[in-house]
């Protein structure tokens, strides 16, 4: 893998590691943060995630790392939630987001081996509304995910131009301690750039919950089947989507270079789960599994395809959360990557 951002990395002290999959799926992990930073096909050393573009030369790498600040990298990463219990130190005040470095400013346990990559790392937690400091573990592992549409043989000539990389990640959240400890789930979220379209599938038609920010009605779209939302705007902005309308699938569509990419989160989505993440207005309005955010200000130029799994309930005995996902990649011309959107999403992304 030929980037530069390893040698800048290494050079701050924050050692990378890399993957590849027997489908040709290149993977770049960087063990602090727990992050997935980048995802390459066989022949390509273009990422299909956003990186921040700090890390493009040593002198502005170190103010990525500067203490007391989110050390915002880019890629992959998981969070925990209910954000308004560990994000918001000081709730019910709501001024100040606060990302533990525990979660993102801190080194992760790394294991690889030829067919996998784990992550791990135990953690103390405070949750503001309780007043409790909980003991956790998060563990990420990732395997491979070939293609899903390589047996779909009515289309597998009009995909030869078309490549591929993905991967399989199970992610699984334990509460450590003794005693009764509130919900806690979890938090996927992955940044690419900025200025495609998000695509969530849905059941039935739903108006998206706007978390913040001011959307334009031409830029977020209820359809039939789908929640479509153009991130070009400038600003920051967030919607959410209930579980019970996500069909567990997300996708995004954007432009690179001469070409486009398709990036799609397939994922377990369970309905009668207790999804906890919860807007800061209203603490008590939960069910919400999908999330999608739209950044282009002073924290970067990115997009946010986020989703929730179902919380452990430590209350009826549950000590132990398990989630499984798949991230699917592909690029090409901007006509075979519409008719893969068409497949694996149901919407036409133009």
């Amino acid at each position: 893998m030929n980037t530069p951002i390893i040698d800048i990395l290494e050079r701050q002290g924050k050692k990378t590691q890399t993957v590849q999959w027997d489908d040709g799926s290149r993977l770049l992990f960087l063990p602090y943060g727990g992050r997935l930073l980048g995802l390459f096909t066989e022949t390509s050393d273009l990422n299909f995630f956003w990186v921040n573009a700090k890390l493009s030369d040593q002198q502005s790498a170190a103010d990525v790392f500067v203490p007391n600040q989110w050390q915002n990298t880019g890629g992959e990463r998981t969070w925990i939630a209910p954000e308004l219990d560990i994000f918001f130190r000081d709730y019910p005040a709501c001024q100040v987001h606060w990302e533990p470095p525990q979660l993102d400013a801190s080194e992760y346990d790394f294991e690889k081996n030829d067919s996998r990559v784990v992550l791990s790392k135990q953690m103390e937690i405070y949750l503001a509304r309780s007043s409790k400091q909980v003991r956790v573990s998060l563990k990420k592992e990732f395997t491979s995910a070939p293609n899903p549409l390589r047996l779909d043989w009515d289309f597998a000539e009009d995909f030869q131009d078309v490549s591929y990389a993905g991967y399989t990640q199970r992610t699984t959240l334990c509460y450590k301690g003794d005693g009764v400890a509130p919900a806690l789930g979890i938090w996927n979220l992955n940044q690419l750039p900025h200025g495609g379209t998000l695509i969530i599938p849905t059941w039935y038609p739903t108006n998206p919950l706007l978390l913040f920010g001011q959307i334009p009605s031409e830029c977020l779209l209820s359809r039939p089947r789908s929640v479509v939302f153009q991130a070009t705007i400038p600003g920051e902005h967030k919607i959410a989507v209930r579980a019970a309308a996500s069909v567990g699938r997300l996708g995004y569509v954007y432009r690179q270079n001469e070409t486009s990419a398709l990036v799609v989160r397939n994922f377990f989505n369970n309905p009668s789960g207790d999804y906890v993440d919860v807007p800061k207005s209203s603490p008590d309005d939960f069910g919400y599994s999908v999330f999608a955010v739209s950044i282009d200000s002073d924290l970067g130029d990115f997009v946010e395809m986020e989703y929730h799994a179902p919380a452990i309930r430590a209350d009826i005995g549950e000590v132990c959360t398990n989630d499984i996902s798949q991230m699917w990649a592909f690029r090409g011309n901007h006509e075979m990557i519409q008719k893969i959107a068409r497949l694996l999403l149901a919407e036409d992304p133009y």
